[in-house]
């Protein structure tokens, strides 16, 4: 898959589960992007690793124990770390760019054009 085809895969499901319902202006969009690499420094300083951490997300302990599931794989369970949230920021930032009409792909071989020239 190129990162084309991955930018209009996320971006559909934002528009599925409603992410563009309401006008985004792109000072919004840019503030969902930094929230989510807000999310994966919270991550590291939580967990102190890059690895995925599976935790239970339900509201009551005891539901996991009373239907018989074992946490890592019941149904309650998210993912979370700092590989889920680098994924949430890339996953933010391709939708933006398929919102906002912005060829990535172009904009990254630049910036790489640009890197390569560059002292540091």
């Amino acid at each position: 898959m190129n990162i084309d085809d991955l930018k209009n895969d996320v971006y559909a499901q934002a528009i599925k589960k409603g992410l563009y319902d309401d006008p985004q202006s792109i000072k919004t969009l840019l503030w969902h992007i930094r929230t989510e690499a807000q999310e994966a420094q919270r991550a590291f300083y939580r967990y102190g690793d890059i690895e995925t951490h599976y935790e239970c997300n339900s509201r009551f302990s005891t539901d996991c124990v009373k239907n018989g599931y074992s946490c890592p794989a019941c149904s309650h369970r998210r993912n979370e770390g700092v590989p889920q949230e680098l994924a949430d920021v890339i996953i933010m930032t391709l939708s933006a760019c398929a919102h906002l009409d912005i060829d990535i792909a172009k904009a990254i071989r630049e910036k790489m054009a640009y890197n390569e020239i560059r002292e540091r």
